[in-house]
Parts: C-alpha cells; sequence; structure tokens
C-alpha cells in the first residue's frame, strides 16, 4: 500500500512540474501608427491583463512589439519571462520578475513614437515576418494582435491606387494570389491566432475593412491559420 501512495505521489508531482514548465504564453503586437483617428489603439492597460499573471503567475511569457509604417522592415521590441515550477519556486523572487516584466511591457507599449513622416502602411509583409518568427514555437499558444484598418500601401498592391482597388472589387482571387506569393514560408498552425483590432467611424472606413478583411480571411484560411476581426479585445473573448 505504501509502494501505492508512493508511486502516486510521484506521478502527481512529475505532472505538476510537467504541467508548469510547459504552461506559456506568448503575445505579439503589430500597431499601425500611421492614422491618428484609430478609435482602438493598444496600450498597457490593454494588454498586460492577456498574460493572465493573476491565475498563473509561474508561467513562460514572452511579448513582441512593432509599429506599422510605410516602411517593409521595422524594428521590433521583445521581453520575456522564463516558467518556474511553483512547488520549487520562491515566490517573492517570482513576484519581483513578474514586476518586472510588467514594467518593460509598459515601458514598450506607452513610450511615444513619430510616425508623422509615414503617410500610408506597408502591413502584409511586415505581419508574414512576424509570423515566420512566430511560427518557429510549436507548442504554445501564440496570439498576434493587429491594430491596423489593413489598408495596404507596398509597391506590388495599394488600396491606394485606382487599379488595385478595381482589380480587388473585381478579381479578388488574383489579388488573394498575390498576397500568398509574399507568404509562401508560413506553414499551418493550429497553435497561432491573428486578431485584427479596427473600428471605423464611417461608411467609407468600414466598407474598405470589410474588402480586407474579407480579403484576409480567404488569405489565412489557405495558410491554415486562425483570424479573426474584432472593434475591441473585449469582443476577442481575451479582454478584461
Amino acid at each position: 500500500m505504501m509502494r501505492v501512495f508512493y508511486t502516486l505521489g510521484l506521478g502527481l508531482l512529475i505532472a505538476s512540474c510537467t504541467d508548469s514548465a510547459n504552461q506559456g504564453r506568448i503575445i505579439s503586437v503589430l500597431n499601425d501608427r500611421t492614422e491618428y483617428d484609430f478609435v482602438i489603439q493598444p496600450n498597457s492597460k490593454m494588454i498586460l491583463p492577456l498574460f493572465q499573471l493573476k491565475d498563473d503567475p509561474w508561467q513562460q511569457l514572452l511579448f513582441r512589439y512593432g509599429e506599422l509604417n510605410d516602411l517593409e522592415h521595422n524594428s521590433r521590441h521583445e521581453v520575456s519571462l522564463e516558467a518556474e515550477v511553483a512547488l520549487f519556486g520562491n515566490e517573492f523572487k517570482r513576484r519581483a520578475k513578474v514586476k518586472r516584466f510588467q514594467k518593460n511591457v509598459v515601458t514598450i507599449l506607452d513610450q511615444t513614437s513619430d510616425s508623422t513622416n509615414y503617410q500610408n502602411s506597408t502591413i502584409w509583409e511586415p505581419l508574414v515576418k512576424e509570423l515566420l518568427i512566430l511560427q518557429r514555437d510549436t507548442t504554445q499558444r501564440v496570439i498576434l494582435y493587429v491594430f491596423s484598418d489593413l489598408r495596404e500601401n507596398a509597391s506590388w498592391f495599394s488600396t491606394y491606387r485606382y487599379s488595385d482597388i478595381q482589380l480587388l472589387e473585381n478579381n479578388s482571387k488574383a489579388v488573394e494570389l498575390l498576397f500568398l506569393e509574399k507568404a509562401q514560408e508560413i506553414i499551418p498552425s493550429a497553435y497561432i491566432e491573428v486578431i485584427v483590432v479596427y473600428q471605423p467611424q464611417t461608411l467609407e472606413q468600414d466598407q474598405s475593412f470589410k474588402q480586407m478583411s474579407h480579403l484576409y480571411r480567404e488569405v489565412f484560411n489557405e495558410l491554415g491559420i486562425t483570424i479573426s476581426f474584432v472593434a475591441n479585445l473585449k469582443d476577442s473573448g481575451y479582454g478584461t
């Protein structure tokens, strides 16, 4: 009987350690800073609760942030926190590490950025590059928040160019193939979810966003990655 209890206790201990080590949350934010009239823009009060640190302060965390502008190559900020096993960890030291992680996230999100030189955004290629980085992790859940109206302004396709708008309206499949051509290295993933956050203010903005969100749905369906579109984070089911 003692051997049974010992085996059971050892099994529970191993399971506890394994679960703590495997739990993790990766959140990435791409923020379109070329428009000053966006209703919803990310900030620390909005993003920090998504890590659910009150529920599990011992989990592994990774936060990435980048801005979208008229450049294809944009800098990224990253801050991480390694997982620890609560059973063997020091709660006081862990709280200090969590506080440091939160402070770094606040610094990244709430810093001011001058985007006055960037009139329109290149969105798709920076988004693809971010997905290529995020898909390296094949075991943890990853959520990529894209705060943007999705209005593309690249050399190969632009919603600010009349001929491209006509192509999107009359032959959306051709535009879809253009986007997929830029994303050939992306692999299907059940762990990654993309959430686009945008709230139109005019009928024109609403119409444009409907066109682009439909295009993105078709493209991501081909890529094998989940995507959704919300007006705020509470609608996504991951907000506070």
